[in-house]
């Protein structure tokens, strides 16, 4: 009897095992598949709408929350969506949640810097650029906010020692043409007038 009781509850305890791993991947599966389907909504240009799906997906999963890459996902979605308070929030406990992750701090430096904490970008994109190399780390992104910050603040040398890191760089072309038209039109402009005129 006693054998038949043993057999009766390893075949229960063998059971209910199986059925938490069906759950746990059931489970798994729904996961993957909401946020795959936020992704799409993501690609097809309608941020807001992604940010607010992927919002409520942490509330139904609230393990999800504070992961890095929930949050990582969060601040991607809201800087597109025109949030950067709430992008800077998401970024900066993506970083909190994984310091090491290159690239991560760049986010989060642009991210805080559109959203009026300069200072706090400052520590993000030095971060950056110390700590990562070229290879792994986002350096471009974070060179050109320093220098951008660096610009805003008149110090041009430092400044342009950032856009200088970045300058054959295609795709920041674009970005870095008004600091250069502005040196050319303030300063330099200026400077060979009043040589043309002493000559």
């Amino acid at each position: 009897m006693r054998v038949l009781v043993g057999i009766a509850l390893a075949v229960f305890v063998i059971f209910e095992g199986a059925m938490v791993v069906v759950f746990h991947s059931d489970g798994e599966i729904q996961w993957q598949r909401e946020l795959t389907d936020i992704d799409a909504v993501f690609r097809s240009g309608k941020a807001t709408e992604a940010r607010d799906q992927l919002l409520a997906f942490g509330e139904r999963w609230p393990k999800a929350k504070p992961t890095r890459g929930w949050n990582e996902k969060m601040g991607l979605y809201s800087g597109r969506a025109g949030d950067w308070q709430g992008a800077a929030k998401y970024y900066v406990t993506a970083v909190n949640a994984d310091s090491r992750k290159p690239k991560l701090h760049a986010l989060a430096g642009e991210a805080l810097y559109k959203a009026g904490d300069k200072k706090g970008a400052e520590a993000m994109l030095a971060y950056e650029v110390r700590e990562f190399d070229p290879g792994t780390g986002d350096l471009d992104r974070a060179n050109f906010y320093l220098g951008v910050m660096l610009f805003e603040e008149k110090k041009l040398v430092p400044a342009f020692l950032h856009f200088q890191a970045i300058a054959n760089r295609e795709e920041w072309a674009a970005q870095l043409k008004p600091y250069y038209d502005e040196v050319n039109k303030t300063y330099l402009q200026p400077a060979r007038k009043q040589a043309e005129v002493t000559s």
